[in-house]
């Protein structure tokens, strides 16, 4: 049977028709999340098969997997990038053809796991149908979908943050000190996996000292719980912590940007970076902290807002509307999540000038739950008008409850299946084809994973002249490339391409074409002795 929502969570809130329905059987919730995992691996599936190229991150990944698997650990763990994702990738590469299936069977399967552990945290803390329907909504998000279905470690720090997620909430529910112990665990393997997993443990222990506070917990046992988890977190993120060192025996949590200027404010290293992308021209250098603040908190909004996706707020918004009553543990618990990731957003725009929706978008979705409970209310609003004009009574729960899976789904599936970097096809041809006829070790390109696909190591192209006052050909021939993959958009910028008549010092040898677009294998004259046969396999 499902377990009964706690007691904390609010008067009305099991009260909702869709949680307050009979609940389903141990066999239909494991029918349930079997299909839903079916579910969402086929719709990574189909996007991975239908995107012209992987992400940029890609080949970076790629690189840190090989280490691993070449038994150089030490290089491995030096790397920006936690180590988690593409250790896995080692794992799994000598089981398929090359490295970017490796990492993309990593990513799809990870949505196995992040089914299955937000489908615990929405029976236990919503009950009735919610898991059916928040799973569902998870298995076709638009966002969630392209994360996970590319070699990108979004797909895996998911799945971890919401096993983190769902063993906290049974934290909460229970003084048992196994889930907490687990909760801490699964946060370190998030953390591992991306530096901002943590914030599981500690949304965990901070909502726990709130029952302390309010009487709900004994001292006691407030104190055992934020210590098992603390301990699970510790066992798996002070090994890779203690690697990171330190400037003045600062404590490290990444090689990224450390967590103290993050928490200070500290803009010293922005450079120029912008304020964002409604912050026109203006840096975050010399700016004060309120401007710094208040533009960050503008831009995390904005990001949140777009990675969740405007209907899902609204329709969580119905949510929690039609629950009703007095905030509970559960609203808590979400909110905590939510409020400290966003508190540590805006500490990273604010010293970095960048966040991203894929930033954003874990500590978002423990609201599918609220979203679910929307759904009917989607639903009502969409069949009250025809009813009317029909002269019908409101429509019953399960038909509003079907209307709006029907539109939601919908139209997050179609978003969610898009074609991925269609623009990126051409210069994936190019790349492939400089491959198989002879190669080169190294090759100029806009994207590494050009030179990933032309098995090639990667050399940035060079800003045209003008940009920089530099010749880009003269540079190329510096650097003894012999080769350039260039897509059409880019020669635009490039007079010696884009012209009349092609600048002597180059040839172009091959130009493909993908989806509408073109991309051309260029060869730098004179420069000799380069070519090296086939490259190194994927």
């Amino acid at each position: 049977m499902d377990p009964e929502p706690v007691a904390a969570t609010g008067g009305a809130e099991s009260a909702h028709p869709l949680a307050a329905s009979q609940p389903l059987s141990p066999r239909s919730h494991a029918l349930a999340v079997v299909g839903l995992a079916a579910l969402a691996v086929a719709v990574r599936v189909v996007v991975w098969l239908r995107a012209g190229a992987m992400m940029n991150d890609g080949p970076t990944f790629i690189g840190i997997a090989r280490k691993f698997a070449e038994g150089a650990w030490q290089e491995a763990f030096a790397h920006a990038y936690h180590p988690l994702y593409p250790l896995l990738m080692a794992g799994v590469h000598p089981w398929v053809s090359d490295w970017e299936k490796a990492g993309v069977v990593v990513s799809i399967a990870s949505s196995v796991l992040a089914v299955v552990f937000l489908y615990d945290f929405l029976r236990r803390a919503f009950g009735g149908w919610v898991p059916v329907v928040g799973c569902l909504l998870l298995a076709v998000h638009p966002y969630a979908v392209p994360f996970s279905a590319d070699v990108q470690s979004e797909g895996l720090y998911m799945a971890w943050f919401l096993g983190a997620v769902a063993l906290g909430w049974r934290t909460l529910e229970s003084p048992r000190l196994a889930p907490a112990v687990g909760a801490g665990v699964l946060s370190g393997l998030a953390y591992l996996t991306r530096p901002e997993g943590l914030g599981v443990a500690l949304a965990v222990a901070v909502v726990l000292a709130s029952l302390g506070l309010r009487r709900k917990r004994t001292p006691s046992s407030v104190a055992r719980s934020v210590g098992a988890v603390g301990l699970g977190a510790v066992l798996l993120a002070a090994p890779y912590a203690a690697t990171l060192g330190g400037d003045g025996g600062e404590v490290r949590l990444t090689r990224k940007k450390s967590a103290v200027v993050i928490a200070t404010l500290d803009s010293r290293n922005l450079d120029k970076a912008p304020l964002g992308p409604r912050s026109g021209k203006r840096g975050l250098r010399g700016v004060g902290v309120p401007t710094r603040v208040w533009h960050s908190v503008s831009e995390v909004a904005g990001v949140a807002r777009h990675s969740f996706r405007l209907d899902h707020w609204l329709i969580a918004g119905l949510g929690a509307v039609a629950v009703g009553g007095p905030a509970g543990l559960r609203a808590g618990f979400v909110a905590a999540l939510a409020g400290l990731y966003l508190v540590v957003l805006v500490g990273l725009q604010a010293t970095s000038g960048y966040v991203s929706m894929r930033h954003a978008l874990p500590p978002l979705l423990p609201l599918l739950g609220y979203v679910a409970l929307g759904v009917p209310s989607l639903g009502r609003v969409a069949l009250f008008l025809p009813r009317v004009l029909a002269r019908r009574g409101p429509a019953s729960p399960r038909v509003a409850l079907l209307v709006g899976l029907v539109i939601l789904v919908g139209a997050s599936a179609a978003m969610a299946t898009r074609p991925q970097r269609q623009d990126r096809a051409a210069p994936r041809a190019a790349a492939e084809w400089l491959a198989t006829h002879g190669g080169a070790k190294r090759i100029a390109a806009t994207k590494e994973r050009d030179a990933y696909y032309a098995q090639a190591n990667f050399s940035r192209l060079p800003r045209p002249v003008g940009r920089d006052g530099v010749d880009w050909i003269e540079r190329l021939r510096g650097r003894h490339v012999r080769y350039a993959i260039i897509d059409e958009r880019t020669a635009r910028d490039y007079p010696e391409l884009g012209g009349a008549v092609l600048d002597p010092r180059l040839r172009v040898l091959h130009t493909a074409e993908a989806y509408g677009h073109k991309a051309s294998v260029v060869e730098i004259v004179g420069v000799r002795g380069v070519r090296s046969g086939k490259a190194s396999g994927r």
